[in-house]
């Protein structure tokens, strides 16, 4: 999975950035954050198109499984069903969970966060 570069001492250090999302059920879910336009690896899973609020909060625009991120938001991540949308909230990041196996597991973790983040541009987690 894709990891933001962050330098330090004049060198790269690539390290996972992580921020958690709650669902309707009170299962929390640990996402990795990255900037829109980072490369992925063809895992499946769940992701949230996001942008930082005003409190520097994270606030949710976009909700969606993949089969493969790096075609869903990766190479083909302009042509996403909902591009204009997504950049017209605002959206500069992408939480990503690798979730493996059946769709249905990334179906019921979507449908868990969708139910808990009624209105997108409410809901803020901490970065």
């Amino acid at each position: 999975m894709s990891v933001l570069n962050r330098r330090a001492a004049g060198s790269v250090i690539s390290e996972p950035i992580y921020v958690k999302w709650t669902g309707a059920s009170g299962s929390v879910y640990r996402f990795e954050l990255n900037a829109i336009g980072t490369p992925y690896e063809a895992h499946p899973g769940v992701y949230i198109f996001c942008h930082f609020g005003e409190r520097n909060g994270l606030v949710a625009d976009y909700i969606d499984v993949a089969d493969d991120f790096s075609r869903r938001i990766g190479e083909s991540l302009t042509t996403h069903r909902q591009w204009e949308k997504i950049r017209a909230a605002g959206s500069t990041h992408i939480c990503t969970l690798h979730v493996p196996g059946r769709a249905s597991a990334r179906v019921k973790i979507e449908t868990d966060l969708r139910r808990a983040i009624e209105e997108p541009s409410k809901q803020r987690v901490a970065a």
